[in-house]
């Protein structure tokens, strides 16, 4: 991963593009209300984003957008953003 390109088009917007959509995604698998959900949440921060929910949005992530359930996706994808910019990055691969 690593890059991040500038606001003309690159993977910065990108992931702004899946945003709303990581947003409704991690609401319906945690089961939270959707204001609950906003771009500083990350893993630990609500008692239902546990290691088991964790694990309940990466299958749910691998599933939808391909992202594989690694040791490496487990312990970066703990947050809103990093989420975005994954799927960002490979739906540009």
């Amino acid at each position: 991963m690593g890059e991040i390109r500038g606001a003309e088009g690159g993977l910065a917007v990108d992931s702004e593009r899946y945003r709303e959509e990581v947003r409704r995604l991690v609401a319906e698998v945690l089961h939270l209300a959707p204001e609950q959900v906003h771009d500083g949440l990350s893993f630990g921060d609500v008692p239902e984003w546990d290691s088991l929910g964790h694990m309940d949005l990466l299958m749910t992530l691998e599933g939808r957008y391909g992202v594989p359930l690694d040791e490496e996706m487990i312990a970066r994808l703990v947050t809103i953003d990093a989420i975005c910019r994954e799927i960002a990055e490979r739906q540009h691969a």
